[in-house]
């Protein structure tokens, strides 16, 4: 058995570094050895060494330009360093050597959907399945191309074609999971990630997604419990201060650190449990985003207010805060709040009454769109074309409400001399909310989308009109037109994906209904 034949017995045995000892052995003999360099490139690729792995495959490819194999594998190489138009050259290439190879197409697909060439990919992965179809993997790859491309439904079809062939393909059990969960079929969405997250207790994905179905399934008890493993996933704003963690025990000796985390919005809804916690402690202090350490200055149950970044004091606990429900363990019953628990500045609400004094009809402030860089902000944001019907309505004042993302769309209305638009008077400098907190208070109704301001309305308990997809954020749940989170505020919900104008349709017959708001 030559050197190459032994790596390849030490790779099924679990000894990489044998392996490679080996291939560098039969190297060093023999430069000119195609096949050690293709092993040996593949073997640094597995470990994230890039650029040894695009050597020896370049060097693999030179030797023998007539493997696809090869080919294949530095194409991967390529596209994981972002050469996309280099990657696609080498899988074509290897796709005209071997057309019929399912490997080679679903290389070829992966790499066009990560040059953002989607339908092409979506063409190679129905190729991909169509000779591979006795293959479970053909089928997920094609789910997750289609789950990229938003067709959830297409995907769904694809991900039980897989587990048809495998019931246990892992990716493809949570992949459907998460595809149904996004449908809104959250009781088939649990019972599917259910089984994902025995199957593998480590599978964060399946586990998470768990959660939020829990969650948005109004389980909360379990759904907060596992709601916790956000704690070890990437890309979450979790401190870890030092000191203990809290598990929601009295600390009648002690201080304990509450720490945001995630979205402003997520920091405005999720303070209401800061009383609660302050029950169980001596002192509590509430670290926040800075742009909102003026706004939360004065909220009940906090004994100090500091702003991310700066020296946090000597605790004996510290906890997320969106943990709090998790750990003070009391259900939905912490979930609503009687009344307001943030208010306006005194200076600021005069100053903004006199400034609004002119407007005439009933007062409505309205905003379109949350941050772009939230993953689903493209179904939760709202196009201001839908406001349309609205800014005709006789006897309406609108105030806009958005700032930065979106203001572009009010530039080019063709309605935008019927919106208010308060410009940079409206919470300049480094402080979030500070005047918008006090506007509201002048405004009959607030008219938004799922962004920080709903949060901020209903926090501050204003009467608020939450625009939805129709498969929303979590937190909302699936049905109904209120939440425990916000007596003050109704929600309206697409009955059709994207359908804003039958929506607003349903909105504008309310106002005029309303005896309260009195449109009519």
């Amino acid at each position: 058995m030559d050197r190459v034949e032994r790596a390849r017995a030490a790779i099924r045995q679990g000894d990489a570094s044998r392996a490679m000892a080996l291939l560098e052995s039969a190297l060093a003999e023999n430069s000119g050895n195609a096949a050690a360099h293709e092993l040996l490139g593949a073997l640094h690729a597995g470990h994230a060494d890039l650029g040894s792995a695009r050597s020896h495959l370049e060097r693999a490819v030179e030797l023998l330009p007539s493997r696809p194999e090869s080919r294949s594998l530095l194409g991967n190489v390529l596209k994981r360093l972002g050469r996309y138009e280099e990657a696609l050259a080498q899988h074509g290439e290897a796709l005209r050597l071997a057309p019929a190879s399912v490997a080679v197409l679903s290389d070829l697909a992966s790499a066009l959907m990560a040059a953002g060439e989607l339908d092409a990919a979506l063409d190679r992965f129905r190729q991909a399945a169509a000779l591979g179809g006795h293959v479970a993997a053909t089928h997920a790859n094609l789910g997750t191309a289609l789950q990229v491309a938003g067709r959830e439904n297409e995907a769904c079809t694809a991900f039980r074609a897989a587990l048809a062939i495998d019931a246990e393909n892992l990716p493809a059990l949570t992949n459907l999971g998460t595809c149904l969960k996004r449908l809104g079929q959250l009781e088939e969405a649990i019972l599917v990630l259910r089984r994902a997250a025995q199957q593998d207790p480590e599978n964060l994905d399946a586990q998470w997604n768990l959660a939020l179905s829990l969650l948005m399934s109004g389980a909360w008890t379990e759904g907060w419990r596992r709601f916790e493993v956000r704690r070890r996933l990437p890309g979450f704003c979790i401190e870890h201060p030092g000191g203990e963690a809290w598990d929601g025990r009295d600390l009648e000796d002690g201080t304990l650190l509450v720490h945001a985390e995630q979205g402003l919005g997520d920091s405005l809804q999720f303070s209401r449990f800061l009383p609660h916690a302050r029950r169980r402690v001596r002192r509590l202090v509430f670290e926040c985003q800075a742009p909102l350490a003026r706004l939360f200055a004065g909220v009940r149950g906090v004994d100090e207010v500091i702003a991310r970044g700066a020296t946090r004091p000597v605790a004996r606990a510290n906890a997320p805060l969106m943990s709090l429900p998790h750990l003070l363990g009391e259900g939905e019953s912490l979930l609503s709040v009687p009344g307001p628990y943030l208010w306006g500045e005194s200076d600021r609400l005069a100053s903004w009454a006199h400034r609004l004094s002119g407007l005439q009809g009933l007062k409505i402030g309205i905003a379109w769109q949350g941050s772009p860089s939230y993953k689903d902000d493209a179904s939760r944001s709202i196009p201001l074309s839908a406001f349309a019907a609205l800014a005709a309505e006789e006897g309406v004042s609108l105030v806009c409400l958005q700032k930065k993302n979106g203001l572009e769309q009010l530039r080019r209305s063709p309605f935008a001399s019927r919106i208010l638009d308060l410009g940079e008077a409206l919470d300049p400098g480094p402080d979030a909310f500070v005047d918008t907190l006090a506007v509201l208070a002048q405004l009959d109704l607030v008219i938004c989308s799922d962004s920080a301001l709903a949060h901020l309305a209903g926090a501050a308990g204003r009467p608020t009109w939450l625009l939805l997809p129709r498969v929303p954020d979590w937190r909302w749940g699936l049905d109904g037109d209120r939440t425990p989170w916000y007596p003050s505020m109704r929600i309206y919900r697409q009955r059709e994906a994207g359908n804003w104008r039958e929506l607003f349709g349903r909105v504008l017959a309310d106002l005029r209904l309303d005896p309260i708001l009195g449109l009519s």
